[in-house]
């Protein structure tokens, strides 16, 4: 059963500014170390690819250097954890108190085991593979952290994308009764712009900053 009510997120020129550039202008920018103004062409890029549904062409954002992805994914990270996420979080309790029954319950459940398991994934990702990655951008010296890339992308998958969109097919199949909700069908735009988010994220990560690391690791390990 497909909501009535429910509609894709409208990705108009002010939204996307804010979704796609709000992670570069956060206050707490200076806590990054690329913290110069970000480059327009890599923005333009980004702009493309969101408003692009079937055809996430990835070869524009292969010509930027490792670090300028790996700032656009810590960034990512960031605005995710303290931006979005919490934002969602309190869609779904206001309508979890409005809403007092067995489903809101449940939907609540659902949505903050996804949320949990999001931070665990950022937080490993952060403290292992971002942090070889700089290491081997610094070049000063052999990495110190003992890290096995090949295993990591062996078992690098899609469960938190595919958690999301399993969280929303379960929306879709059990709570067709709130279809007319207004406070929902705005938490289930989020969801929807969230969802296409993290497909970009994964696909930048998992297509253009991988393969860039796994030559930077060879590059490194030769000159050793």
């Amino acid at each position: 059963m497909k909501l009535s009510i429910l509609k894709q997120p409208n990705l108009e020129p002010e939204y996307l500014d804010y979704l796609v550039k709000r992670r570069f202008t956060t206050s707490e920018s200076n806590n990054f170390e690329n913290d110069t103004k970000v480059n327009d062409n890599f923005l333009n890029e980004l702009m493309s690819i969101y408003m692009h549904d079937l055809d996430l062409q990835l070869s524009g954002i292969s010509k930027f250097s490792i670090q300028t992805i790996l700032d656009y994914l810590q960034r990512s990270h960031h605005f995710y954890i303290n931006v979005k996420l919490p934002e969602m979080e309190m869609m779904v309790t206001q309508f979890s108190s409005k809403n007092d029954s067995a489903l809101s319950e449940i939907f609540q459940f659902f949505f903050l085991k996804f949320s949990s398991s999001l931070k665990s994934h950022i937080l490993d990702e952060e403290k292992t593979l971002f942090l070889y990655a700089k290491q081997l951008i610094n070049k000063s010296e052999k990495p110190k952290l003992i890290f096995d890339l090949n295993a990591f992308i062996n078992q690098h998958d899609s469960s938190i994308e595919d958690q999301l969109t399993e969280f929303r097919a379960h929306i879709i199949t059990h709570f067709h009764a709130f279809q007319n909700d207004l406070m929902f069908n705005s938490f289930y735009n989020a969801l929807l712009t969230f969802e296409k988010d993290l497909k970009i994220h994964a696909m930048i990560e998992d297509l253009v900053f991988l393969p860039k690391i796994v030559e930077l690791e060879k590059q490194t390990l030769n000159q050793l």
